[in-house]
């Protein structure tokens, strides 16, 4: 009787051949090996190329496929010596913290080893660009390098989303001469919130600003006579407001098409009031639903000029905008952190087409949250715990009972993060103040490998009193430090790694105490007695406890 071997759960790829294997018995066929069940007939596997693949067959007995041991032995081997490349760059990566050498220190996202899409080098060595969008669906991340923007450079893809902010992306350079392919990734965590709908007057614009800057809502100024001041009505910038978006539409028919639309404006003469239909047009704002008005007072009628694709480039004055009765806008998140790792690796064209990792790079971001200065820390009182995540690269490593490192795997993790904050006031105790520690747990490797590992955060300090001196003086400086360093301990006690951070968000000081900063993010690095991790953090300030 024939039977078909199933082959769907083979790592090594099947090739053609023969093979009379008796029962109880195996035989190798390529890199897979083929088994005979005990106690019952001979089998006689055959294994041919057809339009579906390779398709295996097993007359007599029925015969099952694995992964031979010298193709587990080579594919290990390989993971093994590729993982090593990635220990080698991630302690490169931890020798650029602050205050370390090499003169250049943390290259950040798109490192400092990156090459332009036609094999040379990049010597302007700028940072790629990073912008993040998110709607009700999903959060889309884009990743721009200013060295490779022509249209037939190879660009950043999202390859798969990791869950809870997390996304992966990608780009693989061209080929150089000697067939060597060079990979990009990168992964980024963010903690970004879908937008929200607002009142019309409360709709925030980022532009232009570190902080939002309301729109200012108004009526039409006096525009016409008779006119109430007080009609939720928006004054519309010339040249600037109308430029057509998903967001922002004037609805009307084009009473020329030479590149300029001309509408009529509300007579005051014969239509004293806004509630009229004269110089009244539909349209939206930001999303919402209500009427362009002209309000010009003169003879002069109102423009909206626009391309040969028909979006509208620009507009004349005396436009104003009025919403609908309840009209809402959808309002983005403008304050957000973003975190994570930059990693370059080339596939070498060889025999066995290793990998290598050639550069890896942690990296942090923060939109909306100003940069906590060292002049508000020092106003700062209490303790604050700050909650969030840590994204990153690992190796980890399967050793024997003396702790020998017999193989190693790579690939990327999430964590938990928790950073606990002591600033000055009478509360907090002196040898406490101006201090910082925490904890990173919960490691979650991408390979789904097992792990008990755990990082200290050990405690440093930020009150100024100088480089060295321990927590535990009473001297503090007053040259505080929004940016601050100390060293990480795993389970590996003498290999000391190192972290780093910086703090983020300030106000105006309330009767001399400054408000607690908002968020904490930074970089770390840690060793294990079976492996090692690079990565990056953002905490968010936890509620004070009721």
């Amino acid at each position: 009787m024939e039977h078909t071997v199933d082959l769907s759960g083979l790592e090594a790829e099947a090739t053609a051949g023969e093979a009379e294997i008796a029962a109880g018995m195996s035989a190798v066929i390529g890199d897979v090996e083929y088994s005979c069940p005990a106690g019952g007939e001979d089998c006689s596997v055959a294994v041919v190329a057809s339009e579906d693949g390779i398709v295996a067959t097993s007359t007599g007995g029925m015969a099952t496929a694995a992964d031979s041991p010298a193709y587990e032995t080579r594919e290990t081997m390989a993971m093994t010596a590729e993982a090593n490349t990635k220990r080698v760059r991630i302690v490169e990566e931890a020798a650029q913290g602050p205050g370390q050498t090499p003169a250049n220190p943390d290259a950040g996202l798109g490192g400092s080893g990156r090459n332009n899409a036609d094999g040379t080098a990049d010597t302007a060595d700028d940072p790629y660009g990073l912008s993040i969008e998110r709607d009700d669906d999903g959060t889309t991340v884009k990743i721009t390098d200013p060295a490779n923007a022509g249209d037939d450079d190879p660009k950043f893809t999202q390859a798969d989303d990791l869950g809870n902010g997390r996304t992966m992306h990608t780009r693989t350079m061209k080929a150089d001469d000697d067939g060597n392919v060079e990979t990009e990734v990168v992964i980024v965590q963010t903690d970004i919130m879908a937008p929200k709908d607002v009142a019309f007057a409360d709709w925030e614009s980022n532009a232009g600003g570190d902080k939002p800057q309301a729109l200012t809502v108004m009526g039409n100024d006096g525009a016409i006579p008779g006119e109430n001041e007080d009609a939720d009505a928006l004054d519309i910038d010339e040249d600037t407001d109308l430029a057509d978006d998903a967001n922002t539409y004037i609805v009307l028919d084009r009473s020329t098409t030479d590149g300029v639309l001309t509408y009529s404006r509300d007579n005051p003469g014969t239509q004293p009031t806004m509630n009229v239909d004269e110089g009244e047009h539909d349209g939206t704002y930001n999303g919402a639903e209500g009427k362009y008005r002209c309000t010009s007072t003169t003879t002069d009628n109102c423009t909206v000029t626009f391309n040969d694709k028909g979006q509208v480039t620009g507009n004349s004055d005396n436009w104003v905008f009025v919403p609908d009765k309840g009209a809402t806008s959808s309002q983005p998140d403008y304050e957000y952190l973003s975190y994570g790792v930059w990693l370059k690796k080339t596939k070498t064209k060889d025999e066995d087409g290793v990998t290598k990792y050639d550069e890896v790079e942690t990296f942090y971001s923060v939109v909306g949250h100003p940069e906590t200065t060292n002049g508000d820390l020092a106003g700062v009182e209490g303790t604050a715990t700050y909650n969030g995540y840590a994204t990153g690269v690992y190796v980890k490593d399967k050793t024997d009972d003396s702790a020998t490192r017999l193989s190693s795997t790579a690939g990327h993790f999430s964590a938990s993060v928790k950073l606990d904050a002591s600033f000055g006031g009478g509360d907090v105790a002196d040898n406490r103040q101006f201090t910082i520690d925490g904890e990173i747990t919960g490691f979650e490797l991408s390979g789904g490998e097992t792990n008990d590992w755990e990082v200290s955060l050990d405690l440093t300090d930020f009150s100024g009193r100088g480089t060295g001196e321990e927590p535990g003086k009473s001297d503090h400086g007053t040259a505080y430090d929004n940016e601050f360093s100390g060293v990480t301990t795993g389970d590996a006690t003498a290999d000391r790694g190192t972290w780093n951070g910086a703090f983020y968000g300030s106000s105006t000081a309330v009767d001399g105490v400054s408000p607690q900063p908002v968020a904490v993010v930074g970089e770390f690095n840690a060793d294990f007695t079976d492996g090692t991790v690079a990565g990056a953090f953002g905490t968010n300030k936890a509620p004070e406890a009721k």
